[in-house]
């Protein structure tokens, strides 16, 4: 029993008037009384016409037995009244009644009733929606925030879990938003089948999901967390792996209210994610790398927009038939205020995470096609290739980047060479091949970059035009030992060269690999047996030097990385 202090409603469906003798509070059990109800009133509470026998014990019977105390209690009262309360159907549905009467006495009651049903069923879904996520059904923020509030106030142990999906811009980027939300979908459903009773699950919005689990158990649940993201997503035609990280908190150890706990867990699991598909738990070294973190992001966004962004080291690509260099991989370097180098490993990430990319592609893009001018005017006829990233590569305004940038350096457009991860290219997409028209009557070259790390069928390299595939470098460090890796490097060369592409292979770290990629056919290498990144003018000197077109290559270093 609901009570209100709404007033009379203009639209009262029925009216009735009861005698209700045996309904005073006293009478445990209610006795024969006298009541009369119109039709529809009968109707409203699940009864037949005429069915109403003007027995009170008849009344009662259509209500809810949660609300039949509540009832004996009103029609004690004397005045006007207003309450809420449900008749149980024949069907077992609940509706929802309001009646609004003024119990004159002991013996007298004259009111309306109306169905009220709808608007109860807007509010339960209003409140639905305050409490959950409208993708995958998971309960939302807001509901993560009470229950950790409740926890640190009862001063119970549990763990806070939070989970960043790894690699799922990418899935977003390539593939679209829709299979995106297919794999929240399903992330989701897997959460809820691994996680044990008990646990409240929660999305927090994008790819980032968190849960609360009781007790300090916490570290064991995040491991069959990531253990339940393994197995490869199957949507439709399409298969994907998607990895997580997860940062774990404890209360009291970590924190005693929601916004230390949700601060600490967000710090140990950007640890995690640098491990790469693991979990952490909080350290207090955690907020520093944090803090650090915000910072470069800070000094990242303003050193694209002044003179002292990223810079560019350049890495020979041999070929290995002629010995000759006539390309090399721009890989973008930087510094941050103090002077120290930040690892791309930390700011690419960084760039694509904030908005960023677009920027840092513009500003490498831009200083490569200068140094290919330089080169050309110092007599070196040497191309280079850049990385692009899925989401620049399909932004509308990147042909036209490149198109400009290419123009206004005054270069042939064949020596610049756009490197694109084979996640890209798994799924038939018509804006993406309208894109890879444009770029090759532009006259780029394209590459396919770390083929065979697992995202994509090879059927794509029949329908797509590329010039080149670039071999992961897991394949080429395992081809002297591992007899599987040196049949699939000799496979994927017989098949790119039955295309007309030309095969590169990263990571090479010995002569000894240099050389067993040349007896299979290879075209080029590229790696630390070759050369190690290095400036523009280093770059120059050693290509000078080189015996090209002998099969030797000077500066041949040894090394790992």
């Amino acid at each position: 029993m609901r009570r209100t202090r709404s007033s009379p409603p203009a639209n009262a469906c029925t009216g009735w008037h009861s005698r209700p003798r045996a309904w005073a509070p006293s009478s445990p059990t209610p006795a024969a009384g006298s009541a009369t109800w119109s039709p529809r009133m009968q109707e409203l509470h699940g009864l037949a016409p005429g069915a109403f026998d003007g027995r009170l014990s008849t009344a009662l019977a259509c209500l809810h037995p949660d609300d039949r105390d509540g009832a004996r209690a009103w029609l004690a009262r004397r005045g006007g009244v207003t309450y809420e309360y449900r008749v149980v159907l024949d069907d077992g549905s609940i509706r929802w009644l309001e009646a609004q009467a003024r119990v004159v006495d002991e013996d007298r009651a004259i009111g309306v009733v109306r169905d009220v049903t709808a608007r109860h069923a807007a509010e339960d879904q209003l409140r639905y929606r305050a409490q959950h996520d409208g993708l995958t059904g998971l309960h939302n923020r807001a509901v993560l925030r009470e229950r950790l509030a409740e926890t640190t106030a009862a001063r119970r142990p549990a763990s806070l879990l939070l989970l960043d999906l790894d690699g799922f811009k990418d899935v977003n980027d390539t593939f679209g938003h829709s299979v995106g939300d297919d794999v929240l979908v399903e992330v989701a459903d897997r959460l809820r089948r691994t996680l044990p009773d008990g646990v409240l699950v929660v999305r927090l919005g994008g790819d980032e999901f968190a849960a609360v689990v009781p007790g300090d158990s916490g570290e064991q649940v995040a491991g069959e967390l990531l253990t339940a993201l393994e197995p490869p997503f199957r949507l439709g035609d399409l298969e994907l792996s998607i990895g997580g990280s997860v940062g774990v908190s404890r209360t009291p150890e970590h924190g005693v209210d929601p916004e230390t706990l949700l601060r600490r867990a967000d710090a140990a699991m950007y640890r995690a994610k640098a491990q790469s598909g693991t979990w952490h738990t909080y350290r207090p070294s955690d907020e520093v790398r944090a803090a650090r973190r915000l910072q470069l992001v800070a000094q990242l966004r303003e050193a694209l927009q002044g003179e002292h962004g990223p810079t560019l080291v350049y890495q020979p690509k041999l070929d290995l038939r002629t010995g000759g260099v006539s390309a090399v991989e721009g890989l973008a370097r930087w510094r941050d205020r103090d002077g120290q180098e930040v690892s791309p490993v930390e700011f690419v990430p960084l760039a694509e995470q904030y908005g960023l990319q677009n920027a840092l592609t513009s500003r490498v893009l831009d200083e490569a096609c200068r140094q290919i001018a330089r080169w050309r005017d110092e007599g070196l006829d040497v191309g280079v290739a850049v990385n692009v990233s899925p989401s620049v590569l399909i932004d509308p305004g990147f042909v036209a980047l490149v198109r400009a940038t290419i123009e206004d350096c005054a270069i042939p457009p064949a020596s610049v060479t756009l490197e694109v991860t084979e996640t890209v290219f798994a799924e038939e997409s018509d804006d993406l091949d309208a894109v890879l028209r444009r770029l090759r009557r532009l006259g780029v070259q394209l590459a396919i970059d770390d083929f065979g790390s697992g995202y994509a069928s090879i059927g794509y390299l029949r329908r797509l035009k590329v010039d080149e595939l670039k071999l992961d470098r897991s394949f080429t460090f395992d081809l002297l030992g591992d007899r599987d890796a040196e049949a699939i490097v000799a496979s994927t060369i017989a098949l790119a060269h039955a295309l007309g592409q030309r095969v590169v292979a990263e990571g090479v770290e010995s002569a000894a690999i240099r050389d067993r990629l040349t007896e299979l056919g290879c075209d080029v290498a590229q790696g630390f047996a070759i050369h190690r990144p290095d400036t523009a003018e280093v770059i120059a000197s050693w290509l000078r030097a080189g015996r090209h077109g002998h099969g030797g290559c000077p500066g041949e270093r040894a090394g790992s990385g």
